[in-house]
């Protein structure tokens, strides 16, 4: 079973799909995961602009095994699925699905050779569910559950909630003899040096990529470096065990605090 992490900045509410942001653009903050039964995929060309998610079209389309066509000459965009056809141009705020007209929030556009779109255009387009956890800062889009291996998903550390910092894991690929992760730690910072308090600081956020091998069906071992520790899988979530001293896996985010609680990593559901 394989599944490719797909990680984009991204900030949504369920009802509406967007929020407001203070910031006019910027990426990087927020990791999104889009589910096609065993698959995964990833792309890091997320923004926020003006208040919405804008997310690369192709990247999450392909993902979603729809087929995208680009036309250089009048700059459309052309992607099918099954018998769901759509069709954005960019700079106009009408899409089409099945030839029927629409708005969308923001214009299609082009940054860094990538069309982006507006996040609430891949469940308008393709039907696809979507949904937005608070606390860690992730969008799921498709189905988390379907044909997934008990390892694969997102975590979480309930336990920095309101400490100005945060810690995930991503189990994104399992082979018969490996996992893939990235354990992803964000810290809050004061770039003015001393002006911004709480929760007006921006946050900085550093991904672990790492794999560990299996022991058992629910158990893999990973080494990496001074740092060696145990995943173990118990009751859905995933520990951090027997890490070998203490700060010594402080550099990949797991276990960074000495106690079970801190170790503990709750999957998103």
């Amino acid at each position: 079973m394989r599944i490719i992490r797909i990680a984009v900045m991204l900030l949504v509410l369920l009802s509406g799909l967007s929020l407001s942001f203070t910031q006019t653009e910027a990426s990087g903050d927020v990791s999104a995961y889009i589910f096609n039964g065993e698959r995964q995929h990833f792309n890091n060309q997320g923004i926020i602009k003006s208040g919405t998610t804008l997310v690369p079209l192709r990247g999450i389309f392909e993902a979603l095994d729809a087929d995208v066509k680009w036309n250089q000459k009048d700059k459309t965009i052309h992607a099918s699925k099954g018998n769901t056809k759509v069709w954005l141009k960019i700079g106009s705020r009408t899409a089409k699905v099945n030839e029927k007209a629409f708005t969308i929030s923001v214009p299609a556009q082009i940054k860094d050779n990538q069309t982006l779109v507006p996040l609430r255009f891949i469940s308008q387009s393709l039907g696809e569910k979507v949904s937005w956890n608070n606390a860690t800062k992730t969008v799921m889009i498709g189905n988390a559950e379907a044909g997934a291996d008990p390892w694969l998903g997102q975590y979480y550390n309930p336990w920095y909630t309101g400490s100005g910092m945060l810690t995930d894991l991503y189990v994104y690929e399992k082979t018969p003899e490996t996992i893939s992760f990235v354990s992803q730690t964000g810290f809050r910072y004061d770039p003015t040096g001393g002006e911004l308090y709480g929760y007006q600081m921006p946050w900085e956020f550093n991904d672990f990529y790492g794999k560990a091998y299996l022991l058992s069906d629910d158990s893999a071992s990973f080494t990496s470096g001074s740092c060696k520790a145990i995943l173990q899988l118990d009751g859905g979530n995933i520990r951090v065990n027997q890490v070998s001293s203490a700060g010594s896996c402080d550099f990949t985010g797991l276990g960074m605090y000495d106690g079970d609680e801190y170790s503990a990593y709750q999957k998103f559901r």
